[in-house]
């Protein structure tokens, strides 16, 4: 099942359907960057029903090339090799650096080489994967208003009651799996300086202050899923040669106004924050403008605009409906 996610987690990203995920030995818990329609739905079955044994092994090491959740594995043969002294205790944000240390070196390959041998089982996937090819596994889509008996026992475990019950021993790995979940994923980015310029970056890949390859402005807007930067910048240009806008592109340039705004004032950790589920633009310039010290105190406060949004997210659907 571990194998399993990773696949999905990679095959799903690619269409921003995924925001978390979390297996044990029976199942394998997904969570959606938002509620799910019908379209969505049927888009995440096609995903699974189509995938092959060969487009596993893809998406099996695009997993552990972004997400490289190897860090203490790496020490390790670091040690093996020479590199570090044995024995040296390491906290999690040296571990993490170690990934930046040593990327495409012989270290980085032999932790990549290992893990997939060690900790994944890709044959097991593929085999599943032939059997519903073969139709001996039916893929099911269904919308249910409980969840059944075996779903329940790892949403109790793994869902929204993790984080909302969240305590100190807890928050910590909390932390560390969302810094690792945001920086793993694409985002796609478009200048409004110059109208001309956009490029899909992987976090972990974005400079401290992305500027745009066609001007040098700083002026990025970051696009929501499925938002299309080229029309994005279709309404631009139609708005700079006097066109009125009206509803839907009218907020899409608000919305990429704001979001450019924040990326031009702190650079990369405006897109981390705005990647966080239930974080938009607002929430995101409070966190922001907090001016933390390290890492884990600016994750720390998106995770609690997280929980503070999970827990008044009925209110804001409600009015929503009311409206």
């Amino acid at each position: 099942n571990r194998t399993l996610g990773a696949i999905l987690d990679a095959a799903l990203s690619e269409h921003e359907l995924i925001y978390n995920w979390w297996n044990d030995p029976y199942r394998l818990l997904i969570e959606a960057p938002n509620k799910l329609n019908e379209y969505e739905i049927k888009q995440v079955t096609d995903l699974i029903t189509s995938l092959t044994a060969e487009e596993a092994d893809r998406l099996l090491m695009e997993y552990m090339h972004s997400r490289f959740p190897f860090g203490y594995k790496m020490k390790f043969i670091a040690e093996r090799f020479g590199v570090i002294p044995r024995g040296k205790i390491m906290g999690p944000d040296r571990l993490e650096n170690l990934y930046y240390s040593f990327k495409d070196t012989p270290i980085y390959k032999e932790t990549i080489r290992e893990a997939y041998h060690e900790k994944l089982d890709l044959p097991a996937v593929q085999e599943v994967i032939k059997c519903i090819k073969d139709g001996r596994i039916e893929v099911i889509s269904r919308k249910v208003i409980e969840p059944s008996v075996l779903a329940r026992h790892i949403l109790e475990k793994y869902a929204d009651i993790e984080e909302l019950m969240a305590t100190d021993a807890t928050i910590t790995d909390q932390i560390q799996y969302m810094q690792q979940n945001i920086e793993s994923r694409s985002v796609n980015l478009a200048c409004i300086d110059c109208g001309e310029w956009h490029t899909s970056v992987r976090i972990r890949e974005l400079e401290a202050h992305p500027k745009c390859g066609n001007c040098g402005s700083g002026l990025l807007a970051m696009m929501r899923r499925h938002q299309d930067p080229e029309h994005l910048q279709s309404i631009l240009r139609r708005w700079r040669e006097g066109e009125e806008l009206f509803g839907e592109d009218q907020e899409q340039l608000v919305h990429g106004r704001k979001t450019a705004d924040m990326v031009l004032s702190y650079g990369r950790k405006a897109v981390e924050a705005l990647m966080v589920y239930g974080v938009g633009p607002v929430t995101s310039y409070q966190v922001l403008s907090r001016m933390h010290r390290s890492d884990e105190e600016f994750y720390k406060d998106l995770l609690k605009a997280k929980i503070q949004y999970m827990k008044t997210r009925q209110y804001w659907a409600d009015n929503k409906k009311v409206g």
